[in-house]
């Protein structure tokens, strides 16, 4: 566990239910950390007012920093069952694909703040924010889903669920149906979804998150190829 205090890492080994302050933990504020079960490191993310920082630990002990790191303090941390790591903060998105030692910045990254990211697939982020700000990360660059809206709530938490995000403070509607469910198809096929009650729905046919760039359904349509 880390807090965002000066050098206050806890350890427990007992399932949570005694802690013990690292007398070697890293002099830095921290934010958030995680376990990376492909490198076996634990890493941990943070930052003060102006730069972000990052550590790594094979023991959870014994604290290394990373390299690579740009723009302000990070605020969460992800990681995909590939080791893939995804770290975002005031204006910047960070990856890593060596347990958190190096780090390098992900392009596109918008300049609000993130505050939480998580993995709904292997290589696919999502993070929110500042005023509803919403973040898909696929590889080594971002598209924003959903801008900032004045005004509007800012997003603290975001989670997956089989494959989907769940993001705190949003509505949640029942989802669509799609006929047919998939399949392998020799000949052009009409594809037909639900649309629930007051809703709208949006898709895309390459694999990549809808948002409100995307189509708007309003029919069946028909896949060629």
């Amino acid at each position: 566990a880390v807090t965002d205090e000066s050098g206050d890492v806890l350890r427990s080994t007992d399932s949570g239910l005694t802690w013990a302050l690292i007398a070697n933990a890293p002099a830095s504020a921290l934010q958030a950390v995680a376990y990376d079960s492909v490198s076996g490191n634990w890493i941990a993310v943070g930052g003060d007012f102006l730069d972000s920082t990052a550590y790594y630990s094979s023991n959870g002990s014994t604290w290394q920093s990373a390299t690579g790191l740009s723009g302000g303090p990070l605020h969460s941390l992800a990681i995909d069952s590939t080791g893939t790591v995804v770290a975002v903060g005031e204006g910047v998105i960070l990856r890593s694909t060596d347990g958190g030692a190096t780090y390098s910045a992900v392009s596109n990254a918008p300049t609000e703040t993130l505050s939480s990211i998580t993995t709904v697939a292997d290589g696919v982020f999502v993070a929110v924010g500042f005023e509803g700000l919403l973040v898909e990360i696929v590889g080594d660059s971002a598209t924003i889903i959903r801008n900032s809206l004045a005004g509007a709530m800012t997003i603290e938490a975001v989670v997956a669920v089989n494959s989907a995000a769940l993001v705190s403070g949003e509505a949640v509607v029942d989802p669509s149906s799609i006929n047919p469910n998939g399949g392998n198809f020799t000949e052009p096929v009409s594809v037909t979804l639900s649309v629930p009650a007051d809703t709208q729905v949006d898709y895309t046919i390459d694999g990549s998150l809808p948002s409100d760039q995307s189509s708007l359904y309003s029919g069946p349509f028909v896949l060629e190829t």
